[in-house]
């Protein structure tokens, strides 16, 4: 986003422990009562399907039916819009568990971090540039961060109990000059009414 990656994922940093690069997590995606290592942390052969996917010309997305990625959850999709005369970027996820359980969402930064507004709040600076990433949808998730040792980089991450349904949205946009970092990014709506007007 505006001639910055944000974001990396660690398949390709030998630097890194094994594990890290080929756990989902390392993937920047959603996982649910990840297993300790060494055992995969989302089922390795599951093959999860595009379902749908539009755009017109101020908002384009797709939507990922992730079920068949963790025998916990019973259903679920993770819906990724750009939105707001695609300017900024919904990562959404929308799941029913099988049972109460533990979600973990993570992504990786070489950006400074700082987490604001109660931990709804992440600001991502790379030079001259800052990110902001804001949690939706989900009262019980907040930003957490550390750094990951032998790397420039730093896990971002929500870990929250779930009891049955989660629809957590994380909304990013790069801040420009005279925007108000302040604004809310995104109202949440179920990734079902995207496709809507």
């Amino acid at each position: 986003m505006a001639g910055v990656r944000f974001f990396a994922e660690t398949g390709g940093i030998d630097t890194l422990p094994v594990m890290m690069r080929r756990r989902a997590a390392g993937q920047n995606t959603i996982v649910v009562n990840p297993a300790a290592e060494p055992a995969p942390d989302q089922a390795p052969h599951a093959n999860a399907k595009i379902v749908e996917m539009k755009g017109r010309a101020d908002r384009i997305y797709a939507v990922v039916d992730m079920t068949s990625t963790n025998k916990d959850i019973l259903r679920g999709k993770r819906g990724v819009m750009l939105t707001n005369n695609r300017t900024t970027v919904v990562i959404q996820d929308e799941l029913v568990l099988t049972a109460p359980g533990e979600i973990l969402w993570t992504v990786y930064t070489p950006a400074e971090v700082e987490i604001l507004s109660g931990a709804k709040v992440a600001k991502l600076t790379v030079g001259d540039k800052a990110l902001k990433c804001q949690i939706g949808g989900f009262g019980k998730a907040k930003f957490a961060a550390e750094k990951v040792e032998n790397s420039d980089l730093t896990r971002l991450f929500i870990k929250a109990e779930v009891k049955d349904r989660l629809r957590l949205s994380v909304a990013a946009k790069v801040i420009g000059e005279g925007d108000d970092f302040d604004a809310k990014l995104y109202e949440v709506a179920p990734i079902s009414t995207w496709g809507e007007n």
